[in-house]
Parts: C-alpha cells; structure tokens; sequence
C-alpha cells in the first residue's frame, strides 16, 4: 500500500533550492566573502567550541 501523502522525492537541486527559499525567508540572505585561511580557520574552531556554524559566530560577533 502507497503512502499517498508522502511526497516524491526531490532532485539534490530541488532540495537546495526549497532550503535556500526557506533560509530566505527567515530573513537570512547568502554572501561570499574573501578571507584569509588563518581567519576562516578560526571561525570555524571557534563555530565548533560553540556548537555552532560559522555564519552564527558571524552573527554573534555582529551583535555585540
């Protein structure tokens, strides 16, 4: 018996998008940035010890 309200598999883009859109309108927006490799690493140990990810660490130090 088919489960009639599940819905069909997504493609891998499918997916990204449907989370983009998601992340969007949680007033969130996607940005590239240049940084040095010594400063990225840093970000992320620091993301890590928090439980974190490096977009919120970025957030944190933006708030204070």
């Amino acid at each position: 018996m088919a489960n009639k309200d599940k819905a069909a598999p997504q493609t891998p883009s499918q997916r990204q998008a449907t989370l983009k859109a998601k992340r969007r309108e949680d007033g969130y927006i996607e940005m590239a940035v240049w940084v040095k490799a010594d400063t990225r690493d840093r970000l992320k140990a620091e993301a890590a010890k928090q439980g974190m990810t490096t977009g919120q660490v970025i957030d944190q130090l933006m708030s204070e």
